[in-house]
């Protein structure tokens, strides 16, 4: 075999025989060249491939989102806008992927951007009792408020003579209307009376003198006080309560 060889060798055929064996060399150098300039040479070059943390655009505004991303190579995408009562007007409420998550250049972070607070209007109240009031406020998605009073002889006693916010205005969602309701002789405020150390019938009788109602009447055993004496009232004396309002009160009895 060795001989055979030798003789191929020689032959002057040889040189045309070898050029397969070049050829193919010359591939795998080409592969191995071309493996290594995609593998390592371009992503340094252009820095594909590489992955990075993606930057944190929560809480930020669209416009500095945009360039924050920008600056790193990513694109955003605005995926919806949504109503939000605490985030201002075009302020970056969630995004995906997360901040700290790797990416690639070229990616794009998708974004939901707040549309700030839905906005409602404040019904006109005038002219309506509070209860009525409240159940409008609630069905336009607002509170009710604090209420005052005064006196507007226009309107029948009880009733709302204004808002604050105004009928009519514009308001974000949930926010609370304070009211202001006619005050007349029958709703007027009284003083609560001091009741307590009071036989009931004369409770009773002060109560009815300041324009109140005697409410719920229950009982404890006391052996030391007349029967009938009142030892508590559910309204403190001295404090003011529209007039018609009822005061509970507990009185003593004996043991039979």
């Amino acid at each position: 075999m060795q001989a055979y060889f030798n003789r191929l060798r020689s032959s002057r055929h040889w040189p045309f025989l070898r050029w397969p064996y070049y050829f193919l060399v010359f591939l795998m150098v080409v592969v191995f060249f071309g493996t290594v300039v995609n593998s390592v040479v371009m992503p340094l070059l252009t820095r594909h491939g590489f992955e990075f943390p993606a930057p944190l655009v929560k809480g930020k505004s669209l416009r500095e989102a945009e360039l924050i991303l920008k600056d790193q190579g990513l694109k955003i995408e605005i995926e919806s806008r949504q109503h939000s009562p605490n985030i201002p007007e075009n302020v970056i409420i969630d995004q995906v992927p997360r901040s700290g998550s790797l990416v690639k250049k070229g990616r794009r972070i998708k974004v939901i951007v707040s549309a700030g607070a839905q906005m409602t209007v404040v019904p006109f109240l005038r002219g309506y009792t509070k209860r009525q009031a409240e159940l409008m406020l609630e069905e336009t998605g607002l509170l009710m408020g604090g209420e005052s009073f005064c006196r507007d002889d226009s309107l029948p006693g009880g009733v709302v003579v204004s808002s604050i916010p105004a009928g009519g205005g514009s308001v974000p969602m949930g926010t609370f209307v304070n009211i202001l309701i006619n005050e007349t002789d029958e709703f007027a405020l009284v003083t609560v009376p001091i009741l307590v150390g009071e036989h009931i019938k004369k409770a009773e009788a002060l109560l009815d003198g300041r324009g109140l109602a005697l409410g719920e009447v229950y009982h404890e055993i006391d052996e030391v006080l007349l029967p009938g004496t009142v030892v508590r009232q559910s309204i403190g004396a001295g404090e003011q309560v529209r007039r018609g309002t009822s005061v509970d009160v507990t009185i003593t009895i004996d043991k039979r």
